[in-house]
């Protein structure tokens, strides 16, 4: 079933803006910029933790096929998940790339430049870049170096 009503069609392309920015950068790290969302906290859960993100990265695309996505948009927003599972189920790793890597907003990123959406998602004000996670963190980097030249010095 497609959504034929506009009004419709954009409720819906804002709930996934939402849950796209709930999962990759709902949150921030206090006294910084740098954010993370629900998908690196619940992708902690050792063995179903990525599982259960992927199904809710699998709500993003089923939405967008509903809103009628062509099927190579569909088949990239897909192997953004899939991508973001793998390397998820790597421990530690799969942990820290979910800071990095931002399946969902990519796959929004993929919406607004697919040819039968791009000019509804236009008209809702555009879909924004997902913002880098550590945007402004030069002042946190020097300040370890800092702290490392510090204790260099004592050595």
């Amino acid at each position: 079933m497609h959504f034929r009503d506009p009004a419709s069609r954009a409720s819906s392309i804002r709930r996934l803006q939402r849950l796209a920015r709930f999962l990759d950068s709902g949150f921030t790290v206090t006294g910084t910029q740098a954010r993370f969302g629900a998908d690196a906290i619940i992708g902690l859960v050792p063995g179903i933790g990525d599982f259960i993100t992927s199904i809710l990265s699998a709500y993003i695309v089923m939405q967008a096929i509903r809103l009628g996505a062509s099927g190579k948009t569909v088949a990239m927003m897909v192997g953004n998940i899939l991508l973001d599972l793998v390397v998820g189920a790597i421990p530690a790793v799969g942990d820290l790339a979910d800071f990095f890597f931002r399946s969902n907003q990519r796959n929004l990123q993929l919406m607004a430049k697919d040819p039968i959406l791009a000019a509804e998602c236009e008209a809702l004000g555009g879909i924004p870049e997902p913002r880098p996670t550590m945007t402004n963190m030069t002042h946190v980097v020097d300040g370890i170096r800092g702290s490392k030249r510090v204790v260099n010095e004592a050595a």
